[in-house]
């Protein structure tokens, strides 16, 4: 929901209406009892978000998905799977500025491909990545 929002904009209020419909089972009973409980009217969707996950994303959750994050390393993974990996578990964690980010990545890439990157210099994920594919390709066709 949040890249469609990205997409389209709505207020706060909507986004939760939004949101909110779509919630099935436990978790329509859920809201339906936050609803009860809370003024509505002062909530934003910041707010929201952090409640949902409050309820949803135990700390002990979050904590565990920071540790796998930390520790991920390339291992027998082709580079673009390590970067879904990487980008599956950052998703779930507090904000990284994107040069820190972008240094964890490379550290994370196999040894070879690492140095080879690490030579370059370069600033974002992205340009890590598609450097680190390219060369990965490399070594697989000869």
């Amino acid at each position: 929901m949040e890249n469609y929002f990205r997409m389209v904009v709505y207020i706060d209020n909507d986004k939760r209406e939004i949101v909110t419909f779509l919630f099935q089972y436990e978790a329509q009973v859920w809201w339906e009892c936050v609803e009860r409980a809370r003024d509505m009217s002062t909530m934003t969707w910041v707010g929201f978000v952090r409640l949902f996950k409050e309820m949803y994303f135990q700390a002990s959750v979050i904590e565990q998905l920071e540790v796998e994050f930390l520790s991920l390393v390339q291992g027998t993974m082709s580079v673009r799977d390590n970067e879904v990996k990487f980008s599956q578990l950052y998703r779930f964690l507090s904000p990284w500025d994107a040069l820190s980010l972008a240094k964890k990545f490379q550290r994370g890439l196999n040894a070879s491909l690492r140095h080879n990157v690490a030579l370059l210099e370069l600033p974002t994920i992205a340009f890590i990545l598609a450097k680190a594919m390219a060369l990965e390709q490399d070594t697989q066709t000869h």
